[in-house]
């Protein structure tokens, strides 16, 4: 099942996505947090205020389908310095929201429909969303699933010296941040709504590729975490 989000903008904004031919990461929106630009996407397209977004900004409503690196901000949240300090969330849901580090091809954009008062809802943009990427139909992942991989993680930072963390930024990774996003994971684990599935599946594959990388871990074979419906 192809990986469905959505992202709010301004048509200027719009116009320079279409020259630029892809939505690129360029958002300091959260500049206190750490320095590095994101894009913001969300998986609820009925409520922009919800992104926490100027209600004036929310001009045109952008459906995208990333094929990887959309990560749910719950998790992403744990990946950045300025440990306590909260974005400003006054009518927001962070739960909705996801960001990415990389930029998504408008070849993964299946529709743009322009919001603002008076133009009811023209589609600006529109062609069918691509077949690749996102959840295997039947994807399910349990409790043990996130067991093994957590202590996969907490066995490689107790005996350092078996290798498997290379450097610094593993290490700080694997021992400090890796802990609370697998409690994250927990908990959208018992969220079994259909965005609670796709948050899931989307916050477990970063979780396992970040692991790959930092920790050695062998990535499971899908029939390990997929079940029939």
């Amino acid at each position: 099942m192809t990986l469905t989000l959505y992202h709010f903008t301004t048509a200027a904004t719009w116009r320079e996505i279409e020259r630029s031919g892809q939505l690129e990461p360029r958002s300091h929106q959260a500049a206190q947090l750490d320095s590095r630009p994101r894009l913001w996407l969300t998986d609820d397209p009925e409520h922009p205020e919800a992104t926490g977004i100027d209600p004036a900004r929310a001009e045109l409503l952008v459906t995208i389908h990333p094929e990887n690196g959309a990560v749910p901000w719950t998790i992403a949240r744990e990946e950045v310095p300025g440990a306590g300090i909260e974005l400003n969330t006054e009518r927001a849901e962070p739960s909705t929201w996801y960001v990415s580090w990389l930029p998504i091809s408008l070849d993964r954009c299946s529709q743009v429909v322009d919001l603002r008062a008076n133009r009811e809802n023209k589609v600006l943009r529109k062609q069918a969303p691509p077949t690749s990427g996102g959840r295997p139909t039947g994807w399910r992942l349990t409790s043990a699933d996130v067991k093994h991989l957590r202590a996969h993680i907490t066995e490689a930072v107790a005996n350092l010296g078996n290798g498997r963390i290379r450097d610094g930024h593993a290490l700080e990774w694997a021992a400090f941040r890796a802990p609370k996003q697998m409690n994250k994971l927990e908990e959208l684990v018992s969220d079994h709504s259909d965005r609670g599935l796709v948050r899931t599946w989307a916050a477990w594959e970063y979780l396992v590729e970040r692991a790959v990388h930092a920790v050695g871990y062998a990535r499971p074979n899908s029939s390990a975490v997929t079940s029939q419906t």
